[in-house]
């Protein structure tokens, strides 16, 4: 059925120029032959800046050798995904994630270049990671509620058992003591073995203890009584109290500190508590000795930035995912509980604490709160 509307190359023009998405045509050399309005917010050169320029100035060498392949498939008529994902280097040097179309450009029978249709789905990945990111933080606090509450029944049980376990180990190491002068020195070398196995028996009491202990620091994590705090007063107590365990194992302490006195809205005991359990833990992956820098730094205007970094033998990809995890551990004597405390208290601040790692390189812990605003 025929219509009396036609549309004249004026028409053609105007739904190019006035297209929401990005479009543009380039010679066989990368060299762009023509360009729409879109192209100019998406890129942020003007057209007469884009006419003629080679699309290799806003690809990075990573997006070049794609879009080599990509042509390389169409020129070939092999089949492709479409459309697809590249990363765009904007003027300003920023960057942007583009989702394209590229087909080819013919005249005749003859390929000429390439077409490309664009949109710009930057703040679209990045709202998708961010959901993903809240995501798995609602994941974890869920698991640590449960855990919290399965801790604290196990905690209860098993604790006084073992402080019993541990009265009567002293004791009868004691009464073995007492009883060694003047007898048979066969006796008295089984009594020494006795009272050296029972040094044993307690040295693994205590450290069931202390894992009992810690279940019930990690079910008992309280809603944060939140004061201004001062920063760099947190890290001078929590060195106070592990600063001299460094020293022994040959660790060089680092404070990076900005010219300003920097306050947070926290509960100083709690901070105090995630500050020493990351020192701690820096100290611990370095038994040879290293570099350990406490940095604190504002990130915007409404955050602080607190960052741990360890010259240890760092963390592998696969138990990066697992850090955060209640009683996962890569220490023999380890409870796995001192992240995963960490972290709830931090999430409870309204904060976050991250992890990066390089295994032979070492480790950085971030800590980001709210910064206190005296004004409001």
């Amino acid at each position: 059925m025929k219509t009396g509307f036609q549309l004249s190359k004026q028409n053609y023009r105007y739904l190019f120029d006035n297209a929401t998405d990005a479009i543009w045509v380039h010679d066989l050399d990368g060299n762009i032959m023509v360009a729409n309005k879109a192209c100019e917010a998406l890129s942020g050169y003007t057209l007469e800046e884009l006419a003629g320029m080679n699309v290799s100035k806003f690809l990075s060498k990573k997006s070049m050798d794609k879009a080599r392949e990509i042509r390389y498939k169409l020129v070939r008529g092999q089949p492709m995904e479409q459309p697809y994902e590249q990363h765009l280097v904007r003027k300003d040097r920023t960057k942007a994630i583009i989702k394209i179309t590229t087909n080819l450009f013919m005249s005749g029978k003859e390929i000429k270049g390439f077409q490309h249709i664009a949109r710009d789905i930057t703040e679209e990945d990045r709202m998708h990671e961010n959901i993903r990111l809240y995501a798995q933080q609602l994941s974890q606090a869920e698991k640590l509620n449960a855990l919290g509450e399965l801790a604290a029944s196990v905690a209860h049980e098993i604790n006084n058992p073992l402080a019993g376990v541990l009265i009567y180990s002293r004791l009868l190491s004691k009464k073995v003591t007492n009883n060694l002068m003047n007898r048979e020195p066969e006796t008295v070398k089984t009594a020494q073995e006795i009272v050296t196995t029972l040094a044993k028996m307690d040295s693994s009491v205590i450290h069931c203890s202390n894992i009992a202990r810690g279940l019930l620091d990690f079910a008992r994590q309280s809603t944060p009584t939140l004061s201004p705090v001062t920063i760099r007063l947190v890290i001078d107590r929590a060195l106070s109290l592990v600063g001299n365990q460094a020293k022994l194992n040959n660790i060089e302490i680092i404070r990076i500190n900005t010219p300003t006195i920097i306050t947070v809205m926290a509960d100083f005991q709690q901070l105090q508590q995630v500050v020493v359990n990351l020192i701690i833990n820096a100290i611990q992956a370095m038994p040879d000795g290293g570099k350990l820098t406490i940095r604190t730094e504002p990130d915007k205007r409404l955050w602080v930035k607190v960052s741990i970094h360890d010259t240890g033998f760092g963390i592998t990809p696969g138990n990066m995912q697992k850090i955060f995890t209640p009683f996962f551990t890569t220490k023999a004597k380890g409870s796995g509980l001192g992240l995963a405390i960490s972290y709830g208290i931090i999430d409870r601040h309204g904060g976050k604490i991250e992890a990066q790692s390089k295994v032979g390189e070492g480790s950085t812990f971030t800590i980001k709160l709210p910064r206190y605003n005296e004004q409001k």
